[in-house]
């Protein structure tokens, strides 16, 4: 979606996961891996996943009761300005 290079960072209730991700493709495949199984038995229509990555930077997940996930996209800078 950005023009600039950019990194993903995925946040479940306000823990990140350990790892940046080069793409949003990437960071919401591996949510979406993460809770394949619960999305597999019939929770899906309750969980919002499927979204289109945010123009402001900020898409938000929902899995299921108590499980938001945000997925920010930052910019990457090779000089100080």
């Amino acid at each position: 979606m950005a023009s600039e290079k950019s990194i993903y960072i995925v946040v479940e209730n306000g823990e990140s996961y350990p790892e940046a991700y080069s793409s949003y493709e990437l960071a919401s495949g591996l949510v979406k891996n993460r809770y394949k199984e619960y999305l597999e038995c019939g929770f899906k229509e309750k969980s919002i996943v499927d979204v289109k990555e945010s123009a402001n930077g900020t898409t938000d997940l929902y899995i299921h009761d108590g499980i938001y996930i945000k997925i920010y996209r930052l910019p990457l800078r090779n000089k100080l300005d």
